[in-house]
């Protein structure tokens, strides 16, 4: 067993988004990557700065909400609306995207967290589905 490649953090899994209340699929799918992914901890290094630049201005850049929007948006490689819209449309996928996306429905990124926190998606022996 190769330790090193054992937890595949870049590789996406499918996440079915459930409507807040009912728990039902709504048509809409959001490829995740593991909270360990490159672009999530580039996003953290940057909360680190912002964090630091608080403490000696005594003054919040963020809110820690928008920080979990942000992470969780880094954890997005890409999605497909099937019959679900945002604002009307089906926006394409960027970064910049995803981050609109998860600011204005706040109640997306806990399913995102929630998936990109379980280690086991990400690895060999994981189920997909």
């Amino acid at each position: 067993m190769d330790l090193a490649n054992l937890v595949r953090y870049e590789e996406a899994v499918p996440l079915q988004l459930r409507h807040p209340v009912t728990g039902k699929p709504i048509g809409a799918t959001f490829y995740v990557r593991h909270i360990d992914c490159d672009a999530a901890l580039a996003v953290v290094d940057r909360h680190e700065g912002e964090r630091r630049l608080e403490s000696i201005t005594d003054r919040a850049v963020k809110s820690s909400m928008d920080r979990t929007a942000e992470m969780a948006a880094a954890c997005i490689s890409g999605w497909e609306w099937g019959d679900a819209s945002f604002d009307g449309a089906q926006p394409e996928w960027s970064p910049e995207a995803a981050l609109a996306v998860l600011r204005k429905a706040k109640w997306i990124a806990p399913q995102v967290v929630g998936i990109a926190t379980k280690i086991a998606n990400f690895t060999e022996t994981s189920k997909r589905g």
